[in-house]
């Protein structure tokens, strides 16, 4: 069984503050590590239900967060820009996609780092507003293969429920945009190879348990951008029958 694993940071356990994500922050090293924990984790727990090949996509900004070192014989890290392809080798013969680390969309409240792709962006696809949950499961859903498994705080788990019929791992409680009651860090290692072993052996009974995110043509795609400075709104509209394309054309990758 192969495994596609999405990692973000700021939905690591842990992490509430910006700074915390930033490569000129003396706290963005120890992020690394917390997320390479809960990666192993991830893998350690599908291991156990029998799935055999992992490609893991370090998916926070410049795609060199993660610790290529810790990972084990088997596991293919993704690394650096990939764009405009979102989820590089993820095709039909993958039988799920995990999303560890990820953040509730911009708007959320209260949720830690909430946000949409980039600061000040919020999306709108046939009308619905989504966030990258939703776009990286559309993504998925392109090639059959289901989003089964997101990690973050409360409100990321929220979302991803509400959308997807997968597990979820709550790592954090958030009180604010940068504050949350943390989960003790030997609680969530548990929890997220104790869902990810259940999600694999569920898939291996019954794969059709975890349908895919598949959307129908046409879409249409609304991107809105505040400036900080400003508050001025900016508009772009974007319409097309090919999703990848769309996302592409509109987000730089897809």
């Amino acid at each position: 069984m192969r495994i596609y694993i999405s990692v973000d940071l700021e939905g690591i356990g842990g992490v509430v503050r910006p700074e915390q994500v930033q490569p000129n922050h003396p706290s963005y090293t120890t992020t690394c590590l917390w997320a390479t924990e809960e990666v192993l984790a991830a893998i350690k727990g599908a291991r156990q239900a029998g799935a055999t090949e992992f490609y893991v996509k370090d998916a926070h900004a410049r795609g060199i967060n993660l610790h290529w070192e810790a990972l084990p014989a088997g596991v293919y890290l993704v690394a650096g820009r990939t764009r405009p392809t979102r989820f590089p080798k993820l095709h039909s013969t993958f039988h799920a996609l995990f999303l560890i680390g990820y953040h509730a969309k911009a708007g959320t409240s209260p949720a830690v780092l909430a946000h949409t792709w980039e600061e000040g962006m919020r999306l709108w696809l046939n009308g619905q507003e989504i966030g990258e949950i939703a776009v990286d499961a559309a993504i998925a859903g392109l090639w059959g293969v289901p989003v089964t498994l997101v990690s973050g705080d409360d409100r990321t788990a929220e979302e991803a429920r509400a959308l997807l019929p997968c597990h979820t791992v709550v790592v954090k409680e958030a009180t604010s945009e940068e504050g949350a009651i943390l989960h003790p860090r030997t609680e969530v290692l548990q929890a997220i190879e104790e869902q990810s072993r259940r999600v694999v052996e569920r898939l291996s009974k019954k794969r059709a348990s975890f349908p895919p995110l598949q959307l129908s043509p046409p879409f249409h795609l609304r991107v809105e951008k505040t400036q900080e400075s400003t508050g001025q709104v900016n508009v772009a509209e974007f319409y097309n029958y090919d999703l990848r394309a769309l996302f592409q054309k509109a987000l730089g990758e897809g």
